[in-house]
């Protein structure tokens, strides 16, 4: 059997890590009442067994994190796919 080269990872550096500076970073905050802590949630989600062709209906977990003040989600934390379903 053939070797390839760097499969190993003898032969391969390591991947280089992003120099970030947290001082340039920027908070995110509640968008409804602006407090900076968020703590995780779960959303679910159901698809039918009809559309699914499975024995029972399929529930999806969604993680989701809610405003530590006032629960709101935060839109950031919410897929794009989903996001104008929950209105």
């Amino acid at each position: 059997m053939a070797k390839i080269i760097g499969m190993d990872g003898a032969n391969t550096p390591p991947p280089k890590q992003p120099q970030l500076d947290i001082k340039k970073s920027k908070p995110m905050v509640c968008e409804n009442c602006g407090f900076d802590v968020f703590i995780p949630g779960t959303k679910f989600r159901t698809i039918s067994k009809i559309v699914t062709g499975t024995p029972q209906d399929v529930v999806i977990p969604i993680e989701v994190y809610l405003c530590g003040e006032c629960g709101e989600v935060h839109k950031a934390f919410i897929p794009k796919e989903l996001q104008d379903l929950d209105k």
